[in-house]
């Protein structure tokens, strides 16, 4: 027998719950003892060579596995979510634990790794939040993310070393390169990162009071969640001081062994480029307008405006023409390049909204594509204290184009039962999803994708400079109406009439008195004649002010 499948299982438990698979079974092939609640033991000859994905995954009873020493490969979540499971020694020989392969071993409390293992991927005991003791022995690299999250784990042997962690410590992360390790607590009092360095070839250690990453050289770099985490002032500084890379810890690109050793890192970034991020997120962040702290959904409507500014500057490209295109499309440089995947695009979302507060979580998994399933990367992300489903990707075209009424991929969404949107339309995911709110209308959508341009106008109605208390001229000018407004041809004509009648009056006053001998009569017939003039003038002057009271009065 070269192989055994789920056809061969039910006949070979006995009464006890255990599995004795025969001498020269070479391989357990997929899905082979897949949700067997029956089995608690498994003994394996070692003839055996090869796991499959998800060979013993749901075996809720599992508690006890013997595996063989000739064991090369453990395939993804081979023994992913077998509860009763509390110990795992895994054999010298394996070459490759996958990703998931222990995710959601909720009891598994010590683990022992050895021999000719490569490389330990990040998530390969993900969930297994109750590991209290890990053994590690000639492993010649462990993922950053290996162990993130196991803060249980109080102490850890490495290569026969020893290390115990403090009462008021916790384990964030444990990295191997060759010889060097790098050993990330995090102090409970008060969430400091502290990092034990440590050389075991030359067997010595130090202390560094930052969390940092080892790159595939052993050197040393700091490592943060997010760039919400810094600043554009504090980059240029790294990059004065000459730092010049940065780890990114918070993204969930898994790095494969492969992908190691063609120096392909989606997480670590040079100074320079996050220089130019950073300066195009501050960018963003001007667009986008804050809501009040008291206001109702205020992070749904930041988290709107963001995806709107990205769905009108980014776009889809998976082309893959070198090793920097594979980088810069499934990381935050994609921001730069105007062009992402599904994991750039949730990288960019990821940091951005970190500037607010808004936690986004990558989700992994596949989706139904012509009829086939396809690989793909979504998120969930938590607004004013709910979760949501949310996937940019397939719903950013449908907001460049102003489309979201046809657009049936989920944005801000959910079934209206509250339902998580991946259970029902064909998406699969690879590891558990937070429990979702009720979907929001369309209507609602819409609002939140507007906000900013709706607070824009109202701000920029706002910000008009008032007019000024009018001298009280001119409010008798509003008042009296008609004089003050633009003339009409009309009445431009009757004052150049009334102002030549008055040029001809003076003329025939000055012809009068030219005509007269006497200068003192002259004098006093000039005085008479100016007199007549001007009561004239007023009284024509009074006639046309109580006409226009007059007129105003009726309006």
């Amino acid at each position: 027998m070269y192989s055994i499948d789920k056809s061969w299982v039910d006949t070979h438990i006995n009464s006890n719950g255990e599995i004795v698979i025969p001498e020269g079974v070479q391989r357990i092939e997929k899905g082979a003892f897949e949700g067997n609640d029956k089995i608690k033991k498994i003994i394996m000859p070692n003839s055996i060579n090869f796991i499959g994905p998800r060979a013993f995954s749901d075996c809720r009873n599992l508690q006890e596995v013997s595996f063989s020493s000739n064991l090369q490969v453990l395939g993804q979540n081979s023994f992913r979510n077998c509860p009763q499971l509390r110990q795992v020694d895994i054999p010298s020989s394996v070459k490759i634990i996958y990703p998931g392969t222990f995710d959601e071993n909720t009891s598994l409390e010590s683990i022992s790794l050895s021999g000719k293992l490569d490389y330990l991927s990040a998530d390969a005991f993900s969930n297994c939040d109750n590991l209290k003791e890990v053994h590690i022995d000639g492993i010649e690299r462990i993922d950053y993310n290996a162990f993130m999250g196991k803060r249980n784990i109080n102490k850890i042997t490495i290569d026969g070393q020893e290390f115990v962690l403090e009462d008021n410590e916790q384990l964030f992360s444990v990295q191997k390169v060759g010889e060097k390790v790098a050993l990330v607590k995090q102090s409970k009092d008060n969430g400091k990162f502290s990092t034990q360095c440590i050389n075991l070839e030359k067997n010595t250690s130090k202390t560094i009071g930052n969390n940092v990453y080892l790159t595939d050289d052993g050197k040393m770099c700091y490592a943060i969640n997010s760039l919400a985490n810094t600043s554009l002032t504090v980059l240029e500084q790294f990059k004065k001081s000459g730092l010049s890379q940065l780890y990114i810890y918070g993204g969930e690109n898994e790095i494969t062994p492969d992908q190691h050793s063609e120096r392909i890192n989606f997480n670590l970034y040079n100074i320079d480029d996050l220089i130019q991020v950073k300066s195009q997120i501050e960018e963003i962040k001007k667009k986008i307008i804050i809501p009040n702290v008291k206001e109702p959904g205020r992070e749904k409507k930041i988290y709107g405006q963001i995806v709107k500014i990205l769905s009108d500057n980014m776009r889809y490209d998976e082309v893959e023409v070198d090793d920097a295109a594979r980088l810069s499309n499934r990381n935050l440089l994609s921001l730069l390049n105007g062009k992402a995947v599904c994991q750039g695009y949730i990288e960019v979302l990821r940091n951005i909204s970190a500037e607010y507060g808004i936690q986004v979580e990558s989700v992994r998994g596949s989706i139904p594509v012509n009829g086939k399933k396809s690989s793909h990367e979504w998120s969930q992300v938590k607004l004013d204290g709910i979760w949501y489903d949310d996937d940019f990707t397939n719903y950013r075209e449908a907001l460049s184009t102003n489309k979201l009424d046809s657009c049936h991929c989920f944005l801000m969404g959910a079934r209206s039962d509250g339902v998580s949107s991946t259970k029902y339309v064909g998406y699969e995911t690879k590891h558990k999803l937070h429990n979702v709110g009720k979907t929001l209308s369309l209507a609602d959508k819409k609002f939140l994708l507007n906000y900013g341009r709706i607070q824009q106008q109202s701000k920029q109605q706002s910000i008009q400079p008032q007019e000024k208390e009018k001298p009280v001229e001119e409010s008798i000018k509003d008042e009296v109406g008609d004089e003050f407004k633009p003339k009409t041809e009309e009445k431009q004509q009757n004052e150049q009439e009334a102002e030549t009648k008055w040029m001809h009056s003076l003329q025939a006053c000055d012809e009068q008195v030219a005509k007269m001998q006497d200068g003192a009569k002259k004098k006093q017939e000039v005085v008479k004649l100016i007199q007549n003039l001007e009561q004239e003038k007023r009284q024509e002057r009074d006639g046309q002010i109580q006409e226009e009271n007059q007129n105003n009065e009726q309006r």
